[in-house]
């Protein structure tokens, strides 16, 4: 399963059917393993903001580089949080990271295919699937999308294949 942590609802989708599930997210991580104890679980970040990946890495909280950029604005927090940080060092397998381009093509395929309007941060997880940043063969992965707000005209851009991140 995939899943990010913006602030909306959650819309899941399945693929495959096997035995093994993975899970992308930063929230849900704490029933899963109670649940599924086989279940992997991963956050997944835009480039450049992968602040909460190279935090597991180090065993420690990590900040971003002040001045980037992203259209994936809901998931831009400086440094993982001081609450939530030691739950997901716990918790989560590892992180994964997508670029701009890539989130907006899963945005607009989440609504040309799925028919859902999803905001690019909300999106970053279908990225992560689609681009196979990590390895759902012969596996059961769902993807939770959120978050519908993005602006109309970034929405219509990334439609007409137009947008620039």
């Amino acid at each position: 399963m995939c899943a990010c942590c913006s602030h909306g609802f959650l819309t899941f989708f399945f693929f495959n059917d096997t035995a093994t599930t993975e899970i992308y997210t930063l929230s849900l991580h704490d029933a899963l393993p109670i649940s599924r104890p086989q279940t992997e679980i991963y956050c997944v970040e835009p480039a450049g903001f992968d602040d909460t990946a190279r935090s597991l890495i180090a065993g420690t909280r990590l900040s971003i580089e002040p001045g980037q950029r992203s259209v994936c604005d809901a998931l831009l927090g400086p440094m993982p949080g001081i609450l939530t940080f030691p739950i997901n060092h716990r918790l989560l397998t590892g992180g994964l990271t997508v670029t701009d381009e890539q989130a907006l093509a899963a945005m607009a395929y989440a609504f040309t295919t799925l028919r859902l309007v999803v905001e690019p941060g909300g999106a970053v997880t279908l990225a992560a699937a689609l681009n196979r940043c990590f390895d759902c063969a012969g596996k059961t992965v769902a993807v939770i999308l959120t978050g519908g707000n993005v602006e109309p005209s970034l929405l219509c851009a990334t439609l007409m294949n137009k947008a620039t991140p």
